[in-house]
């Protein structure tokens, strides 16, 4: 799955580091959203570094868990079939309180079936995410 961190996440994360900014921006939320697709549920768009919102959110709730090893962060959330209903969903995005996007991922369209669970978990380093 195709992860970037967004410029948005990267001009926050300096800002708090030289001392500018209030909080740090750290992942409290992940949204699914049905808009990560080029022409077909199986072509997802390169995701956009400069992206500040998904193109198309259904859903959003607070991630499972997190926690640092090392220089690298681990961030983790899951999605159940009942939470989307029949709609597929192609993109997430990692947002931090103030619901500035962190991360965007595009992937081929996931349908679940009621009673389904998917999860995901990204790293998230200054080399940039994996996921």
């Amino acid at each position: 799955m195709p992860a970037v961190l967004t410029r948005g996440y990267l001009e926050a994360l300096a800002a708090w580091t030289a001392g500018e900014g209030g909080a740090p921006p750290v992942p409290v939320q992940i949204a699914f959203g049905t808009g990560g697709l080029r022409t077909g549920p199986d072509d997802p768009a390169p995701p956009d570094p400069s992206r500040e919102a998904l193109e198309a959110e259904i859903l959003r709730k607070p991630i499972a868990g997190l926690r640092r090893t090392g220089e690298r962060v681990e961030v983790w959330a899951s999605l159940r079939g009942e939470e989307i209903g029949s709609t597929g969903v192609s993109e997430c995005g990692l947002l931090d309180a103030q619901g500035r996007l962190l991360l965007y991922a595009t992937f081929r369209r996931k349908e679940l079936a009621y009673g389904v669970q998917v999860r995901f978990r990204f790293a998230l380093g200054l080399g940039g995410p994996n996921g």
